[in-house]
């Protein structure tokens, strides 16, 4: 689709009647007999997966998921955007559902059960407190509960209110991203009080960049808790900055959804002196949903079935040629390769782990090269504090400083690693691209195979690095204990009221037991070094991993191939060209049709 969707119009008739078209070619192919034949199980089932998901999300209306994680006020926003009390809030593990919200002349709750049945129940049975009980004397799990409302913000459009996606809610991970890749839009909710954790990055990163969504919107939500407007923006803007490595060109929105929902209610506002920016801003939230969203759902849902559709068709066209490129080598090559793949001595698997070895020397250096950068910053921070300890006043010191100290140094560490992503990332992809099509070659006689080709578009980016800095790197505040226990100290210290010249002592336990913290901080960047390392090398390990049993699906599928009398190899290699060719037609007429 054009950048600029504003501009374009689609025919969603016409792109249907196309895509099915596709659906109704790709189940020919897996149910005739002599292509079954060639392109086995795996192929066939994947066919036949992707057919059920085109289909399905042809005849799906247009989806906006609100994710995010647990306790970030998701639900409330809900309530407020449609301006009535619709979606149970305050919810516990025990209770947490997904809600699907849509349009109905009347109000319909109805919970649709995991066995198949569904459940009819009443608005006042949502509450938690009702709730809880239903479901444990339910006969089977909660798939979701499908909520219907008579409000205009609903017409075309299905609303999806997704439990919490952190380490509360890993029971609900794989639903939340069952919804995902259904979504045509995203609203990612997070918190003013923690904006945009090291897990939230993870999550983006991880969950939601790999389905390419066109639109995603930003909200900062319970905003009402900081304490003034100036601070608000600034939360608004550090969250800006942290997700620009994953999402460059999402817009945050920095609002309350309960001062929006009490005001839509005529309730009192819980903040009346920031009643007015909290109204204006989620005005400009609603706005920009409406025009960048709801008004171009069409565009924007028939983008996405492109999208579905040419994902689908380009992974059995890998597919096909790896079967193609395994049917030019006889048994005894074949059989040969896959001695060479199981083989954990053999050339390849010793480059690979050659490789391995190099990226980890690469993350040593760079660890050196923080550990002197985090030396120059405890120096310049025990300066700071000498200059504080003269200057600051006490209430200041005893409500910020210890908070604004921890936040200080895990900011020094996070920094190091985002100057080293690049470098890092770059050291990977060398690696990829060095390794993988000696893999191609090893296994496949062409050198210029569809695999080579399609190979750039699946290296490693910045956002990688990202994703498991955020998700192996989390407990950083753990290991600063000796932090935590000064400032435990330092809080037991103000419950003292006899003390007076309270802004030297107050600083005191830091400045005396500075150079204790500062070797656990360094302990602590080792660590996260550590865990870089740890993960990145993982990483490319499972990456070489799924491109060996890859290959070794493919050479088995081309010895079940060989090993039929019926089949003779010219037949095999005619009838596999035909059908990549057929795959390769549909692409074309769906690229000049829709590009995307």
């Amino acid at each position: 689709m054009e950048e600029n969707t504003s501009r374009t119009i689609v025919d969603f008739d016409e792109l249907k009647e196309t895509i099915l078209q596709i659906t109704a070619a790709l189940s020919q192919m897996r149910l005739d007999s002599g292509s079954s034949k060639l392109l086995g199980s795996v192929i066939s089932k994947k066919l036949e997966v992707y057919e059920k998901t085109l289909r399905r999300k042809l005849s799906d209306p247009f989806r906006l998921v609100v994710a995010g994680d647990f306790k970030r006020g998701k639900s409330t926003l809900i309530n407020a955007m449609l301006g009535k009390n619709v979606v149970p809030t305050a919810v516990t593990p025990e209770t947490v559902t997904i809600n699907e919200i849509s349009y109905g002349t009347e109000s319909s709750f109805e919970a649709v059960l995991e066995n198949g049945r569904r459940m009819r129940l009443s608005a006042d049975e949502l509450k938690r407190e009702n709730l809880e009980k239903l479901i444990a004397g339910f006969p089977s799990p909660v798939q979701y509960i499908k909520i219907r409302e008579n409000c205009s913000f609903l017409n075309d459009i299905t609303l999806v209110d997704t439990p919490g996606s952190g380490d509360l809610m890993n029971a609900f991970n794989g639903k939340v991203a069952e919804y995902l890749s259904g979504a045509d839009a995203i609203i990612y909710v997070i918190s003013a009080r923690f904006p945009l954790s090291l897990t939230e990055q993870a999550f983006l990163a991880s969950s939601v960049l790999p389905q390419s969504f066109t639109q995603i919107m930003m909200v900062v939500n319970m905003s009402d808790s900081l304490d003034s407007i100036e601070d608000i923006e600034k939360i608004s803007a550090l969250a800006s900055e942290r997700v620009r490595d994953i999402f460059p060109d999402t817009r945050v929105f920095a609002l309350s959804a309960l001062d929006e929902l009490c005001r839509r209610l005529e309730k009192s506002r819980p903040f009346p002196e920031l009643s007015e920016y909290l109204e204006n801003n989620f005005a400009a939230f609603e706005s920009s949903l409406m025009d960048d969203i709801l008004l171009q759902k069409e565009v924007i849902h028939s983008s996405r079935c492109v999208y579905l559709t040419k994902t689908a068709l380009d992974d059995i066209c890998m597919q096909i040629r790896r079967l193609q490129d395994s049917l030019n080598m006889g048994i005894g090559s074949l059989e040969e390769r896959e001695r060479e793949l199981e083989d954990e001595n053999s050339r390849l698997a010793q480059d690979i782990e050659d490789r391995k070895q190099e990226l980890s020397r690469v993350i040593d250096k760079l660890e050196l090269e923080a550990e002197k950068w985090m030396h120059e910053f405890l120096a310049r921070l025990k300066t700071e504090i000498l200059l504080v300890q003269g200057s600051a006043q006490t209430n200041e010191l005893e409500r910020h400083f210890q908070f604004y100290l921890a936040d200080m140094i895990k900011q020094a560490i996070s920094s190091c690693i985002n100057v080293h992503q690049t470098e890092i990332s770059d050291r990977i992809q060398e690696s990829l691209k060095s390794v993988i099509p000696q893999l191609a070659s090893d296994v496949y006689a062409s050198s210029e195979s569809e695999i080579n080709a399609a190979l750039p578009d699946v290296l490693w980016t910045g956002a990688d690095t990202v994703m498991f800095f955020a998700s192996d790197f989390l407990k950083l505040d753990e290991e600063l204990g000796l932090l935590y226990v000064v400032g435990q100290a330092i809080a037991g210290f103000f419950r003292q009221n006899s003390l007076k010249n309270r802004q030297r002592d107050y600083l005191e336990p830091i400045l005396s037991g500075y150079d204790s913290i500062s070797a656990e901080i360094m302990q602590s960047l080792k660590n996260a070094y550590e865990k870089l390392k740890t993960s990145s090398l993982n990483r490319m390990d499972e990456y070489f991993k799924s491109q060996i049993h890859s290959s070794l699906e493919s050479i088995r599928q081309t010895k079940i191939i060989l090993e039929q009398e019926s089949i003779k190899k010219e037949d095999a290699s005619a009838g596999l060209e035909d059908i990549y060719s057929k795959l390769v037609n549909l692409k074309e007429n769906l690229a000049e049709a829709y590009p995307i």
